[in-house]
């Protein structure tokens, strides 16, 4: 019985097909590899930084012929460009334009700009097919990000190039609130996104006051426009996104088109936040010429003996001064007023060099220069090279900088700079954590001074609560008025910040609802530093040395320092409850910020 089987023994006939199948392989690897190395030259031209579009006019695909929808504005945008291609490495297919061209290899270009994931999608070949409809010819593909496809859409909303000088619609938002923010004194502004908005917070005097709410998107656009096209700084990298941690600096001008004054310069810092959301702190530094000139040192709100104190740690041509505080504590005001002081004592000829991260405020016939993470060490460096007569460093953070500041205290300079801290004592074992030796720290001469200070709000002396009238408002509860009536009597003026809720009527009484114009209702009226000054002499630095801290801040507060007032001691809180006796600042204040009231080292 057949089966109806054929058997077929192995021969010539599979041996070709093994063979063709092995030169197709050949041919699919061949393919690929050419893929992939068209694929990496194209990935040369792409742009992960604002500044590295290149120069063209924008094509509104909003406006084509078949228009473009709001979702797909998101993942291209288009320009028309100079730049030079090469056929061979470009295209839907990574070997051809995405519309046909029949002119030569070198010719100008329009760039369609997507996302490296859209690069080959049919939405792309949609986008480009929609352009050669409206005889946009030429067309090569150029990967970009979505946060700068973003930018070039806000850039160029108005169908203009990115050189002119009118501006978009969230750009004169986005500076209206810069100038409003200033218009009421704010020192800061903070843009916090939440679930569904953004909210908006002014710090003013310290405080912080909620301006209003903004959408989400707006809140993205004003990080987009804010770090992408109204910095000017040369160190920015990349372009704004809410993920990444980003900081730069801008001015804002009386005019944007003549830039003739300055009004303000912005430091803007902004971080992701949980659940991936974001926040923008901006930062507003005034121009002297616009806060009326800098303070000098009799202005700034140290007691007579602090002043005084300040001023023997600018005589010299030597040593190091110290500023140190928190984050907007006065450090930096503070540092300029000693300039002004150091011009007026020793002319105005002297060399005076600042590095700064960024540049915060221009001081007449100093030589500033701003400074990044990247060139600050380098450029403090340089200065041993420039012949200063005083250097002005911003602020010491790392061991090399502090390095290169000894150096040059050792140079025989007289250095100002300013470290992060909680007390003038602290300043000793800082400098010594970034690395300045301890031998050398406590050579008579290294150190002319350290000056801790805090602000304080200012209580208003219209709408302001006398004590009595505060505790009957239930302002006091009884453990802060026993510490109060410890340190102060009834011939001190004890005012209580009142923040626009009551006021005292024609009987002396309390009543609701305060509207005082001195303060706008706010109760505060600007704010005042709170300060402790440390000038060493050789036993104090043999205290330090020994590394006998106690010993140290004993000898300070008993024998050293200079004391506030008669009754009153050499730190901080001793300056506070002295401006608080004097109706200056809230009890409350002073122990938020300072400690608690007590009579301990007085």
């Amino acid at each position: 019985m057949e089966l109806g089987i054929t058997l077929r023994m192995p021969g010539r006939r599979g041996e070709k097909h093994q063979d063709q199948h092995a030169k197709a392989k050949e041919v699919l690897q061949q393919k690929l590899k050419d893929h992939n190395d068209k694929r990496a030259v194209l990935e040369r031209y792409a742009v992960s930084d604002v500044a590295a579009v290149p120069d063209g006019e924008y094509v509104n695909l909003h406006k084509l012929t078949h228009p473009l929808g709001e979702q797909h504005l998101e993942h291209f945008a288009a320009i028309q460009s100079d730049m030079l291609f090469e056929q061979k490495i470009v295209g839907f297919a990574l070997n051809q334009p995405l519309a046909d061209s029949k002119s030569s290899k070198s010719h100008r270009t329009y760039l369609l700009m997507t996302p490296d994931m859209y690069l080959q999608s049919r939405g792309m070949l949609d986008v480009a097919q929609r352009l050669k409809a409206d005889n946009y010819q030429n067309i090569y593909p150029l990967i970009s990000t979505w946060e700068i496809i973003r930018a070039v859409h806000h850039n160029n909303a108005r169908e203009i190039s990115s050189s002119d000088s009118e501006q978009t619609s969230t750009q004169r938002r986005v500076r209206q609130l810069l100038l409003d923010a200033a218009k009421s004194g704010a020192s800061d502004i903070h843009i916090e996104a939440r679930e569904n908005k953004a909210e908006v917070l002014l710090r003013i005097d310290g405080r912080r006051y909620k301006m209003g709410d903004i959408s989400l998107a707006t809140a993205e656009d004003y990080g987009s426009v804010l770090f992408n096209f109204e910095s000017t700084d040369i160190a920015r990298k990349g372009s704004w996104t809410k993920r990444e941690i980003k900081d730069t600096n801008f001015d804002v001008w009386d005019d944007p088109t003549k830039k003739n004054k300055r009004l303000l310069t912005v430091r803007f810092h902004s971080t992701a936040i949980h659940p991936d959301k974001f926040q923008l702190v901006l930062r507003l530094l005034r121009p002297a010429n616009v806060e009326g000139g800098f303070k000098r040192l009799s202005d700034v709100g140290y007691s007579d003996a602090q002043r005084e104190q300040v001023e023997r740690m600018l005589i010299g041509g030597s040593g190091l001064v110290v500023f140190v505080g928190p984050t907007n504590s006065g450090k930096s005001s503070s540092l300029q007023s000693c300039i002004q002081q150091l011009y007026e004592n020793r002319g105005p000829n002297i060399k005076v060099c600042t590095i700064e991260s960024p540049v915060e405020y221009e001081i007449p016939n100093a030589c500033q220069m701003p400074a990044t993470k990247d060139t600050f060490n380098e450029l403090l460096e340089a200065t041993l090279r420039q012949d200063p007569d005083v250097v002005m460093v911003g602020e010491i953070r790392e061991s090399q900088a502090a390095k290169t500041v000894k150096n040059l205290v050792l140079a025989g300079h007289k250095i100002l700079s300013s470290i992060h801290g909680y007390s003038a004592m602290a300043a000793f074992s800082r400098l010594e954590q970034l690395g300045v030796d301890i031998d050398l720290m406590t050579m008579p001469g290294f150190v002319s001074g350290f000056v801790y200070q805090r602000l304080l709000p200012i209580v208003c002396p219209e709408c302001s609560l006398p004590l009595d009238l505060a505790r009957a408002a239930g302002m006091i509860n009884e453990g802060l008025f026993n510490r109060l009536t410890s340190v102060s009597d009834d011939k001190h003026n004890i005012r209580f910040i009142n923040e626009g809720r009551y006021f005292i009527n024609a009987e002396n009484k309390l009543d609701t609802g305060c509207k005082c114009e001195t303060c706008n209702g706010t109760g505060i009226l600007g704010r005042t530093p709170i300060a402790e000054i440390i000038i060493p002499d050789e036993k104090l630095l043999g205290f330090i040395k020994k590394k006998d801290e106690a010993g140290a801040r004993d000898y300070w507060l008993t024998t050293l320092g200079e004391k506030v007032e008669y009754g009153l001691g050499v730190s901080a809180l001793s300056h506070a409850i002295q401006k608080m006796r004097q109706g200056l600042v809230d009890p409350r204040d002073v122990e938020h910020s300072i400690g608690m009231l007590r009579r301990d080292g007085f």
